[in-house]
């Protein structure tokens, strides 16, 4: 049988600048044999997307068209019943402490959720996400070992081991609210800036009451004309959101057709 997550994920290669343009650089000079002028162009074209998706007047620009759609959330609303962080991944090493366990965009983005929890300690904190490798902890799991590190509550955190993605973490999330909260308490979802406007469009297909906390800020006050491999980086993350939201709405328009 397939496995459709592990294609989505080959798939994504190449919606990542990195490595999916050197790979199509290579593609491009291997094919100089047989077609040297196309393979003369192509290369050139895939090195100009390289150095101006490493310019951060570029990258500033793809980010913070995502980052500014939801502001920060000083306090979570009087009615929130759960603040969800969502996952971002691991490298798991038993000897390490777990804030050098989890990702630094994870960390960061459960520290906010901390915090927002903080302000509402009756609400629940919703951690997520499977094991990276078999045999490991989930993620979820690691997640729940630092939020409990930063003063959390045991009984006051909730798990989900076997979310794949973004859309499973909102799946989930929205079924646990449908089966034990009221209608109208809210649900709380932290994730990096430049990621909430794609969760927003997954919300948005749910009866759900939610809010939107912004974590994990990309844009940098670097030299405008000088690239760097932080712009890249950031670029490249802005391009894995629009390409996300350009395959959900390409997505819904088929399901809606007759």
């Amino acid at each position: 049988m397939i496995d459709g997550f592990l294609i989505k994920k080959l798939v994504s290669i190449f919606i990542h600048l990195v490595p999916g343009v050197p790979i199509l650089l290579l593609l491009s000079v291997l094919l100089r044999r047989w077609m040297p002028r196309f393979s003369f162009f192509f290369s050139v074209l895939c090195i100009f997307v390289l150095i101006a998706a490493s310019t951060p007047v570029v990258s500033n620009y793809l980010v913070s068209r995502l980052e500014n759609q939801h502001p920060v959330l000083q306090s979570v609303p009087t009615d929130t019943k759960a603040v969800m962080v969502l996952g971002f991944g691991h490298s798991y090493a038993p000897q390490r402490p777990i804030n050098s366990i989890l990702n630094p965009v994870a960390l960061s983005r459960l520290t906010e959720a901390v915090r927002l929890w903080k302000t509402n300690p009756a609400s629940t904190l919703i951690v997520s996400g499977t094991s990276q490798s078999f045999g490991e902890p989930s993620h979820a799991e690691m997640m729940e070992q630092m939020a409990l590190e930063l003063g959390v509550s045991p009984n006051r955190i909730v798990r989900f081991d076997n979310t794949y993605d973004t859309e499973d973490e909102i799946v989930s999330a929205v079924k646990l609210m449908a089966e034990e909260v009221a209608d109208d308490e809210r649900l709380v979802v932290v994730s990096s800036a430049t990621h909430l406007p794609r969760a927003a469009m997954l919300l948005s297909q749910h009866s759900v009451v939610y809010s939107l906390a912004p974590a994990e800020f990309l844009v940098s006050d670097g030299v405008y004309h000088m690239p760097s491999a932080y712009a890249l980086l950031s670029t490249d993350r802005a391009v894995h959101e629009w390409v996300g939201m350009l395959w959900y709405r390409a997505r819904n328009f088929l399901k809606s057709q007759p």
